[in-house]
């Protein structure tokens, strides 16, 4: 047999193959888990983010309705502050009250525009925080 390698009276083929298989391209596929955890993160802080306009805006709403309704109180109560005065005045005139009591009604009045100009400062404020928002 040893002589037969060399001599070609036992003709024998032989055929090599090599197969690979790559077992996995881990990286890829992490980087592409991880491409998709961040995507997903994204539209999570997107969502956060819309709900905190929506809240922002919908409190400034509110915000410039209430003080809206204040305007409108204040200058009711400025209104009957000046018919006390008014009236407080009268009873002065005709003996009925004490000028402490006419002080009282003027204080009172300077009080309720005081408010008023509050409420109405505080409604501009609450326009532009809503134009901001």
């Amino acid at each position: 047999m040893a002589d037969d390698v060399g001599s070609t009276d036992n003709p024998a083929w032989t055929v090599g193959v090599v197969v690979r298989v790559p077992l996995g391209n881990r990286r890829a596929r992490a980087d592409y888990q991880g491409a998709l955890l961040d995507e997903e993160r994204a539209l999570l802080e997107l969502k956060r983010l819309e709900q905190e306009i929506v809240v922002e805006i919908d409190n400034a709403v509110g915000s410039v309705i209430t003080n809206r309704k204040r305007i409108e109180a204040t200058a009711a109560a400025v209104r009957l502050a000046e018919e006390s005065l008014r009236a407080e005045r009268e009873r002065l005139q005709n003996g009925l009250s004490t000028s402490l009591l006419v002080l009282q009604a003027q204080s009172a009045l300077a009080d309720a525009r005081a408010a008023a100009i509050r409420a109405r400062t505080d409604y501009d404020k609450s326009l532009v925080e809503l134009a901001r928002a």
